[in-house]
């Protein structure tokens, strides 16, 4: 069966079909219904692709990010398909790691699909997108980075307030007599170059001259954090307080301190279950992911409708204060 032969059978023009399959409100309960009769009837399922073309939509978008299994970008995967459901979107997903060619790569494929619009999530793109092949794509189809920045005409970007928050942890630490205090991080992303502005605020407007002795790389995993901090121990530099740019990496290094006894302030980045899973309960700040998925499908929805957003989105985010760092 095609579109044709369904007209025929209900009687009614191949417009009023597509009004039906398109769920149009013009066509009266009566006429839908014997339509989507005959449709059940007849096992007729519409090609999504030739619907596409006609409607200048496929109703499907692409989304990139670095690990899927990383907690902060599954959070971010579940709020966007949310948003992107109830818009009736699907989505075409790659984990591509941090490897430039993959993401040129996967950029070019959904090009190629005729894509309604591409997500990118997380601050790595920043720095490893292609940006002269991502400002290309961008000029026929919208692109959209979640918690990534990149300036560059149809690139529409939205961000957590990384500098003001890291800078308000700081200048807290600063004030509880916590000068001492060191920045975990797995590598220097934007994200953690956001974080790292912040950190230097706060201890300029505090007369603390920031150096590399403040900024710690501590890998990427629980172990190789815990290790960094074992490393400052053993060498006679065990901080007063961590701020680390994941909990993650604020678990390693609360299971260094309590290795040897010793109770440091810590604070993390994203607000993970892991928080409350640890003794003490981790201070963390809630970048408020919802708010970011929420905006970026909500550009794509301007975009799509011809209106103009702004480019550049910031969402607010807040410290979430627990037994490791208490208000």
């Amino acid at each position: 069966m095609n579109i044709y032969q369904i007209a025929e059978k209900a009687g009614v023009s191949i417009a009023t079909v597509s009004r039906v399959l398109n769920d149009s409100p013009s066509v009266s309960p009566k006429t839908r219904e014997k339509v989507l009769q005959i449709m059940e009837q007849d096992h007729y399922h519409p090609n999504v692709f030739a619907r596409g073309l006609m409607l200048d939509s496929m109703k499907l978008v692409g989304v990139i990010c670095t690990d899927v299994s990383d907690s902060f970008i599954a959070e971010a995967l579940s709020l966007l398909q949310a948003q992107l459901r109830t818009r009736s979107y699907d989505m075409l997903l790659f984990s591509v790691g941090s490897n430039q060619e993959t993401t040129a790569k996967h950029l070019r494929y959904l090009q190629n699909k005729h894509v309604d619009a591409i997500f990118l999530i997380g601050s790595t793109f920043s720095d490893t997108a292609d940006r002269q092949k991502l400002c290309r794509i961008a000029q026929e189809i919208p692109v959209i980075m979640i918690n990534g920045f990149v300036d560059a005409p149809g690139v529409y970007c939205v961000c957590s307030d990384d500098t003001a928050t890291a800078a308000r942890i700081v200048d807290t630490m600063c004030r509880r007599g916590l000068t001492d205090c060191v920045m975990l991080y797995d590598s220097m992303t934007q994200g953690t170059r956001r974080k790292m502005q912040g950190m230097q605020q706060a201890l300029a407007q505090n007369g603390i001259v920031f150096t590399d002795r403040h900024l710690v790389l501590a890998g990427e995993t629980l172990q190789t954090s815990a290790a960094a901090v074992e490393q400052l121990i053993a060498e006679g530099h065990c901080p007063d307080a961590v701020l680390a740019t994941s909990d993650l990496l604020a678990a390693g290094a609360i299971k260094a301190f309590a290795k040897h006894g010793l109770q440091r302030g810590v604070v993390g980045f994203d607000n993970t279950v892991l928080c409350d899973c640890l003794v003490p309960g981790l201070t963390s700040v809630d970048q408020h992911m919802d708010c970011m998925c929420e905006t970026a499908a909500r550009i794509m929805d301007q975009l799509l409708q011809n209106q103009q957003p702004k480019q550049f989105f910031t969402c607010p985010s807040e410290i979430i204060w627990r037994e490791s760092f208490p208000e």
